[in-house]
């Protein structure tokens, strides 16, 4: 079960990195279009990290936990 173990924590490490990735480097997502409504890219990607951020976390939670029984 060691290898499981791992795998979760390797999962739940991936879960936490990914939004500080996606984020990193602004010139990935410094564009005007597409837009949504008035918004350019830029914002709304920025935006859209934030409960996308939540709930990665939260899975990254639900990996790490122990196991009650």
């Amino acid at each position: 079960m060691a290898g499981a173990g791992r795998t979760r924590r390797v999962a739940a490490g991936v879960c936490l990195v990914l939004p500080f990735a996606a984020l990193l480097w602004p010139p990935w997502y410094a564009h005007e279009q597409p837009q949504i409504g008035d918004v350019p890219f830029f914002y709304w990607y920025q935006f859209a990290w934030v409960p996308g951020s939540v709930l990665l976390m939260i899975i990254a939670a639900v990996l790490l936990r122990e196991n009650d029984h």
